[in-house]
Formats: C-alpha cells, sequence, structure tokens
C-alpha cells in the first residue's frame, strides 16, 4: 500500500545568508574553525526544521511485515513499516480491521515477556492518520527496550468490546553508533563558537590593559 508523498523543500535564501554569514566572518579576520561552526550550526537548524516539516501527513509508506491477531469477533492486520524493529528508532504501524474501522475504536499497549526489567507501556488511543484511509496509525517516537513484546489490543465496535494479544515479537539493539557520540559529534558546534567567545573575551582584557597601561 502506498499514499502519496508531499515534501517541504528548504528555503534557499537562508542558505545562501547563512553561506555569506561564515564568509564575512572569515573576511574579518576570524580564523576557519569560527566560521565552520557557525555556518554547521545554522544549517543543522535549518535542516532540523525540513525535517519536522517534512513529516507530511501524506508519507509513502510500505508493509515490510504483517501479523494478524484476534481480538473476539475483530480480525485485526499490523503492518510494520520497519523489519525488523529496533529500539530507540522512530517506528510507524498501519492497523486495518476487516470490515473497516468505522463505528470502532480502541486502544492498545505493549506488555514486555515476563522476566525481564522492562514494563508495559501505558495505553493509547488507536487513532486515524490523515492521508491513510480506513486505518488506525501508531506513529512511536524513539521504540521500546530490546527484547520480546507484544501488543494488547481493546476493541470497541458493533459486535461489542473485546481484548486480545498479538504473538511476541522481537525489538532487537539500537542501531548506529553510542548515543554519547552522537552528542558529542552534534555539539561541535557550540564547539567553536566557545572558543571563539573565550579567545574574543581574552582579545578584550588584552585591549583593555593595554590602554591602561598608556593612560
Amino acid at each position: 500500500m502506498r499514499e502519496s508523498f508531499c515534501a517541504t523543500p528548504i528555503d534557499n535564501t537562508w542558505i545562501t545568508f547563512a553561506a555569506k554569514g561564515a564568509d564575512t566572518l572569515a573576511r574579518s579576520g576570524w580564523r576557519s574553525m569560527a566560521a565552520l561552526g557557525v555556518l554547521i550550526f545554522v544549517c543543522s537548524i535549518l535542516l532540523g526544521t525540513n525535517e519536522a516539516y517534512g513529516a507530511s501527513p501524506y508519507e509513502t509508506w510500505e508493509s515490510a511485515h504483517v501479523e494478524r491477531v484476534k481480538v473476539g469477533p475483530y480480525d485485526l492486520t499490523i503492518h510494520y513499516t520497519v523489519w525488523p524493529v529496533r529500539a530507540m528508532t522512530n517506528q510507524r504501524f498501519v492497523i486495518e480491521v476487516e470490515g473497516g474501522i468505522a463505528g470502532k475504536s480502541g486502544r492498545w499497549r505493549w506488555l514486555p515477556k515476563p522476566g525481564g526489567e522492562a514494563a508495559a507501556t501505558g495505553y493509547r488511543s488507536l487513532r486515524t492518520y490523515p492521508g491513510i484511509n480506513n486505518a488506525w496509525v501508531v506513529d512511536i517516537a524513539g521504540m521500546v527496550d530490546p527484547g520480546e513484546w507484544r501488543w494488547l489490543f481493546e476493541i470497541n465496535g458493533p459486535l461489542g468490546r473485546s481484548i486480545g494479544w498479538s504473538e511476541w515479537y522481537p525489538v532487537g539493539e539500537p542501531p548506529g553508533f553510542p548515543i554519547w557520540l552522537g552528542w558529542v559529534l552534534g555539539l561541535f558546534p557550540l564547539y567553536g563558537l566557545i572558543w571563539f567567545g573565550l579567545r574574543e573575551a581574552g582579545r578584550t582584557r588584552r585591549a583593555i590593559a593595554a590602554d591602561r597601561a598608556r593612560g
């Protein structure tokens, strides 16, 4: 299943402004490190803003894994848009109900396999999403801890209220490099700004001391 995609472009005016600002800094005698730090800082803000806008209600999604769950008289199909599932990643799940979701409502939670340290999540309502028709959508910013988990559904509809569980599914270790390394790299522009601030503060103190000595 696919939905149309709508992207939001980055405003080139701001990127041009950031580039000119960095060039001005370099020409005024500041070292290239400070100029580069400012440029990276501004561009990271612009890209982060664009990423937020890019979460369009018409995003493309594909079913990478399918699981079917019996919730009393209701037959649910869970579409995993990413498989395998990894901890601390953003995930989207599209949940279809045989016969459609009209006249139905529900909520869900995740249950960890007994014996571990993880705790069950709280209940969340099943909601629709613009551009994705006749299905519920669950968007997760930061998946649960690694381990074995399963869905618990509570569905209300014309055939009454029912509760059902899915099979256990695995959540793997987080991908990529450690979080602390991401913070170190992400704060790199700030290091340049701090260095520049300390350098300019030292230059100002030396200038004041020189003026007092001449006076």
